[in-house]
């Protein structure tokens, strides 16, 4: 009967700490910092928006990469015949009317 109550005791403390957790992780950063007041969050600052405010789409900065999306040229996704995994067409094989991912899948397959 001891043994149930130290699983039990073990359990609780368990539920505690991912409770701890998860609100340490939605209330902050995971550093543990202090997140700003309300107060300080409500005032405008000189660009006139707010700390920590998402940008609007059209504010958005462009991607890492330099391009635009509009410059990335669409692929058709193929699926291996072999195992089933996608692959863009420009790096897929085929081989009698039929999509690889992977050489070695191509020959095995015939």
């Amino acid at each position: 009967m001891r043994w149930l109550f130290f699983i039990v005791l073990a359990a609780l403390a368990w539920l505690l700490w991912k409770g701890l957790i998860r609100v340490k992780k939605t209330s902050g950063d995971e550093t543990g910092a202090p997140r700003a007041s309300d107060e300080q969050q409500a005032a405008p600052d000189d660009t006139g928006s707010k700390p920590g405010a998402r940008p609007r789409p059209d504010e958005a900065s462009p991607p890492a990469s330099g391009h635009q999306q509009q410059d990335l040229p669409v692929q058709n996704m193929v699926s291996c015949a072999y195992c089933g995994a996608w692959s863009p067409e420009s790096l897929a094989f085929k081989q009698q009317n039929q999509w690889f991912c992977d050489e070695n899948h191509a020959k095995a397959k015939s």
